[in-house]
């Protein structure tokens, strides 16, 4: 079914602002996303688990300052490594790099500069809820060679429950993108062409001082990107009675900000 133009113009400027809320965070993403990192490793034990050594070509999606594409030029230093991201100036550090079986590409995940056939694994981490996953999987499959592996991870429904709560709580809804449940996931990739391998759900938790330090945080890893506001500010009030209703949660560990994260292996049979 078409998009009302309503809705494309939307999608077109969501994803123009989120390019560029990327790329003005890539000099600091790194120090701040901790929870990344964390999912990250974990993916990468899964991709150990499933691909054999010898594979020639892998794409990392939503790549971004490259450090996952490093990891993965490293673990399999026979094969061309792809890096592709949306923000140009992600790219740009990514690029800075001495490894020389790595190889740079701005794109749009929904829409692959690649050609069919030609990969035998795409990876990607916490980029995929950015997009229309039933376009990616579908636009991804015809890249992957036979028995190619599709390895990501992607929020759920219930991430940043605690953000959404308290904006919620002061009448401000729409602060907070919508994820899929794990029945919808199950259901978007069942109706794809993959055969799914594994689906493994975990929780991460992170920390924060107070408030004020995890906006802070999310802005300074050019995740605050919110489709439905389109970039519409809050007041200065409403933002002080969002830190006075969320910093009722205070813990001994401080201000809590939970991801559901999904991580999910994929393999092409046909």
């Amino acid at each position: 079914m078409q998009e009302k133009s309503s809705t494309i113009h939307n999608k077109k400027s969501f994803k123009k602002l989120m390019s560029l809320h990327f790329s003005t965070a890539a000099n600091s993403y790194d120090k701040y996303a901790i929870m990344q990192h964390a999912v990250a490793k974990s993916l990468h034990q899964l991709v150990a688990s499933y691909v054999v050594k010898d594979v020639a070509v892998i794409a990392d999606l939503g790549c971004g300052t490259g450090r996952e594409t490093q990891l993965l030029a490293t673990c399999y230093d026979q094969a061309t490594v792809i890096g592709i991201d949306i923000a140009t100036k992600m790219l740009q550090k990514a690029s800075n790099t001495p490894f020389k079986n790595i190889k740079w590409c701005r794109g749009d995940i929904e829409d692959l500069p690649l050609k069919a056939n030609c990969i035998n694994l795409l990876f990607s981490n916490l980029a995929l809820q950015w997009c229309d996953l039933a376009t990616v999987l579908n636009k991804s499959y015809s890249t992957l060679t036979l028995g190619g592996y599709f390895i990501f991870s992607t929020l759920c429904a219930g991430s940043l429950c605690e953000l959404s709560n308290s904006w919620m709580s002061i009448n401000e809804a729409n602060r907070v993108n919508n994820y899929f449940s794990k029945d919808q996931l199950v259901k978007v990739i069942s109706n794809s062409p993959f055969v799914i391998e594994d689906i493994l759900y975990d929780r991460y938790t992170s920390f924060y001082p107070d408030v004020i330090s995890l906006l802070q945080s999310l802005k300074y890893q050019g995740v605050n990107t919110i489709y439905r506001t389109a970039g519409k500010l809050t007041s200065r009030s409403n933002l002080q009675r969002l830190i006075q209703s969320y910093s009722e949660l205070q813990t001994d560990r401080g201000i809590p900000l939970s991801y559901q994260v999904a991580k999910v292996v994929l393999k092409k049979v046909n």
